[in-house]
């Protein structure tokens, strides 16, 4: 899916190349990033992956396109797509993975749960659209100028600005609300932050919002850059090996992480193979667990 994207309109010069494919990785790796930050957030609170958020970048892209296709400027549409992934991603908190919590059930039938969760997610998206490719309506921000030899689309811009903004939000509320203190608390110590009087139940909640929030961010603008398809929600496997390479709980380390994998799976996809392109990159994945299991920024799980 993202061979011809990547490749298409390669500037001559190899000086220009190499500045595409960087720009494109860029593009790439800040949509990684945004995922990989609100994989991260709950993976913070509740020590376990979710994989489930997978689920929520079908929601952000599928929303996105239908409302885009109703005619609605790509501003309402981001925010409606971004609303529809939180609003569901709480919804498979509170209905799925709070019993199971609340019971006292291990960690591995949480971690199954996330997983079903996503797969029957994605089976229901194949069959209510007949496993369709779609591309995003053509809007303004389609359009595409030069600067110099390099490609450069209102889309990579759009994608960079509102990314960036997307992870400046979340940190403001990590860090300048009450709430973001009682989440980094909670991700400390559960325990002594329950003791403390702080409703773990609720920070939980806020905490998967947050994260569907992200999560449909990320699929909006996957699907706009690319296509749309029931394997799009995939890419949180993408997002997750970004988080490997980080330091899993790190959330400067899974932005970091997620632009090192987006630059590195673009090159290896421009000048190796594209087909032997995600091998390699999960494979420096594996490369990490074994020579540096802490991730780049020195830790298994950071304290928010």
């Amino acid at each position: 899916m993202l061979g011809s994207r990547l490749t298409t309109g390669a500037p001559p010069g190899r000086v220009a190349t190499v500045l595409q494919q960087i720009l494109n990785g860029l593009s790439l790796g800040t949509i990684y990033a945004v995922v990989a930050v609100g994989f991260s957030l709950t993976y913070n609170v509740l020590r376990l992956s979710n994989l489930a958020h997978g689920g929520m970048l079908l929601a952000g892209a599928y929303v996105g396109y239908y409302v885009l296709k109703a005619k609605i400027p790509a501003g309402p549409a981001l925010l409606i797509a971004a609303l529809a992934a939180g609003a569901l991603s709480l919804l498979l908190e509170k209905i799925i993975l709070k019993p199971i919590r609340s019971r006292g059930r291990p960690l591995v039938f949480f971690f199954m749960a996330s997983m079903t969760s996503f797969t029957l997610m994605e089976n229901f998206v194949s069959a209510a659209t007949g496993a369709n490719v779609m591309s995003y309506p053509s809007t303004a921000l389609s359009q595409v100028f030069m600067v110099g030899d390099i490609r450069i689309s209102m889309i990579d811009i759009t994608v960079l600005i509102g990314t960036i903004l997307a992870l400046l939000a979340t940190t403001s509320v990590l860090y300048r609300t009450r709430v973001g203190l009682a989440i980094r608390c909670a991700a400390q110590d559960p325990r002594a932050a329950s003791l403390c009087g702080i409703d773990l139940d609720k920070v939980i909640s806020v905490a998967f919002v947050i994260s569907g929030l992200l999560g449909g961010i990320g699929g909006f603008f996957l699907g706009m850059n690319y296509t749309v398809n029931p394997e799009l929600g995939q890419m949180v496997f993408k997002s997750f090996a970004a988080c490997m390479i980080g330091g899993m709980g790190s959330i400067p380390g899974a932005v970091f992480g997620a632009l090192l994998f987006g630059i590195t799976e673009t090159m290896l996809i421009a000048y190796v193979n594209s087909a032997l392109a995600p091998t390699l990159a999960y494979a420096m994945v594996i490369a990490f667990l074994l020579l540096k299991p802490s991730g780049l920024m020195g830790v298994y799980v950071e304290k928010l």
